[in-house]
């Protein structure tokens, strides 16, 4: 058995972290979500889903080695509908003139 942090940001789509290991502690999602905050500024709001997308995977190296490289290609190769048909990668590289606070384009 082992668990995934997935931190996926909901306004570029880009996944932020994707932590694969047999056991994440309260003490670990902290630590992951400081050095997100360290490398992007404190988000304006936080939201949980404890998903339950399972998949048969024989270990943890198995299960590392299919979900770390997916989450690269989530963002750079996978164009997405709600920013705008891009990959989540493109759409965080745009410029950010006109968008408010929050993120949004105006």
């Amino acid at each position: 058995m082992f668990r995934v942090l997935a931190v996926v940001d909901d306004f570029t789509r880009e996944c932020l972290a994707l932590i694969v290991d047999n056991s994440l502690s309260g003490i670990r999602v902290a630590r992951e979500l400081d050095r997100i905050v360290e490398r992007r500024g404190p988000p304006c709001l936080v939201t949980s889903d404890n998903g339950t997308n399972e998949r048969p995977l024989a270990n943890l190296a198995e299960a590392r080695r299919i979900i770390e490289p997916w989450g690269v290609e989530y963002c750079t190769a996978r164009p997405h509908s709600s920013p705008g048909g891009l990959t989540p990668t493109a759409f965080a590289a745009r410029p950010s003139q006109g968008h408010n606070q929050n993120g949004f384009s105006l």
